[in-house]
């Protein structure tokens, strides 16, 4: 990220950041309540899926200096 801030200082460009606590924001999501919503909004059944999809049984793994860690499941 800091490199990114410095090179957009370089070109004199804005540069907008945003950062997001995803336990907070989606720990307690409740999915069925989410996709009577999207569905009663008009949200065709593919665009669900993938919203479902997106934040669904995710899991990362970070690159440290001796490799890369496990896979955990977030």
């Amino acid at each position: 990220m800091l490199r990114i801030s410095e090179q957009t200082l370089d070109v004199d460009e804005e540069l907008c950041t945003c950062f997001k606590d995803t336990q907070k924001a989606f720990d307690h999501v409740k999915w069925t309540k989410l996709t009577q919503i999207l569905k009663g909004a008009g949200t065709d059944l593919h665009e669900r899926r993938l919203i479902r999809n997106f934040y669904k049984d995710q899991i990362a793994e970070l690159k440290v200096e001796q490799g890369k860690t496990r896979n955990v499941k977030i």
